[in-house]
């Protein structure tokens, strides 16, 4: 407990070494994190990933290996919840799977487009910030920036997962582009609440239960 450590990777060792029901693990830096990031969580179990006060680290995701994503990969089982506070995360998204019960993403950034070039033009515009994979998470972005989010999830036999975008940005980096859809579907099997925020780009959800104090383009 309060041990510090030089690697991100480290710490998450530790972490799935001693199973702690809840955990925080806590970036004291505004470094330059280059490594792999998978989370695996057990049943119930919680886990922020946070940022120090004062400080803003960023998570540069890089191709790694072929039979793992390169993403920011969060697999979770029933009732397990992740956060992610105060980070920056640039070169690959996030992608969160399996059926935990609540997602919070607070002070962060995950890069639309995954980078931004010198003349601002987004690196990869048309793959999603936040991909959601048969999931029931609750999803809670809250004073953060993202691209866009897909969801996959049965349309069929589930409930729309619940997404809540307060004081953020949602932005596809075109007009023309999907802030808000699914790969294959019509629509994303989503609800959005949106406060406080703004939305560039098409919204294809289920439904839209709040829009209040947004704009979308």
């Amino acid at each position: 407990e309060g041990e510090e450590m030089t690697r991100l990777g480290d710490a998450l060792r530790r972490w799935r070494e001693e199973q702690p029901e809840r955990a925080v693990i806590e970036i004291t830096d505004s470094g330059v994190y280059v490594e792999p990031v998978r989370v695996e969580l057990a049943e119930g179990q919680e886990l922020v990933l946070r940022a120090a006060n004062r400080t803003r680290p960023v998570l540069r995701l890089l191709d790694w290996q072929t039979s793992f994503p390169d993403s920011l990969s969060v697999v979770g089982a029933a009732g397990s919840r992740f956060a992610l506070d105060g980070l920056l995360v640039a070169g690959r998204g996030m992608q969160v799977e399996g059926p935990l019960a609540g997602l919070r993403l607070h002070h962060s950034t995950l890069v639309p487009g995954w980078m931004i070039g010198p003349d601002c033009t987004p690196q990869r515009p048309a793959e999603p910030s936040l991909e959601l994979i048969d999931t029931n998470a609750r999803v809670c972005i809250r004073a953060s920036i993202l691209g866009s989010i897909q969801v996959n999830r049965d349309e069929v036999q589930s409930e729309p997962i619940r997404i809540e975008l307060i004081d953020s940005v949602l932005d596809a980096t075109s007009v023309e582009r999907e802030a808000l859809g699914a790969p294959g579907w019509p629509r994303a099997h989503a609800t959005l609440t949106a406060q406080d925020s703004t939305v560039i780009g098409q919204v294809l959800a289920h439904a839209i239960e709040l829009a209040e104090n947004t704009i979308f383009m």
